[in-house]
């Protein structure tokens, strides 16, 4: 692979396709700059020689109105009371079901109780894409590597 490269992520995920990515959070002030450019494309270029997405994500990304608007949704979920016994039901019940989209979701639990399932993340979406029923949905899946990096938790 080469030159040893000393570079800590800000965060790494798996995406929906199982593939690793990796990425730093930058003010867009500080992303426009040569020397961070430079930086990160050094970045992008080695991991994707292990096969490993780089992406940046600046606060300009994060303030777009579909961002906001799900938020305060997905804030809704979070603030309506559960039990947990109601908990775990509505996990039992998405799990057994799986619903594919937002509106089927809604369906088998009710509104409120469909955000508090995605707020507490019984299952995933989009959230660069507007909530709607039509939105896909996506099972929550755990997963550890050696040092408990990557994180996915099934609902299964």
């Amino acid at each position: 692979m080469g030159t040893p490269f000393d570079y800590t992520p800000d965060f790494a995920l798996i995406d929906w396709h199982d593939h690793l990515v990796c990425g730093e959070c930058k003010s867009q002030c500080f992303a426009d700059e040569p020397d961070i450019q430079a930086k990160h494309a050094a970045v992008k270029l080695w991991l994707a020689q292990v096969g490993i997405r780089f992406v940046v994500v600046t606060d300009n990304d994060l303030a777009c109105e579909v961002s906001r608007l799900n938020s305060r949704d997905l804030v809704r979920g979070i603030r309506t009371l559960i039990t947990a016994s109601a908990k775990a039901t509505l996990n039992r019940r998405i799990s057994e079901i799986q619903p594919m989209a937002f509106g089927e979701l809604a369906d088998l639990v009710g509104h409120d109780y469909a955000l508090v399932a995605l707020a507490r993340g019984m299952s995933y979406f989009d959230t660069h894409q507007r909530l709607t029923r039509t939105t896909a949905l996506q099972p929550f899946q755990e997963n550890f590597d050696a040092a408990n990096f990557i994180y996915r938790k099934s609902t299964n």
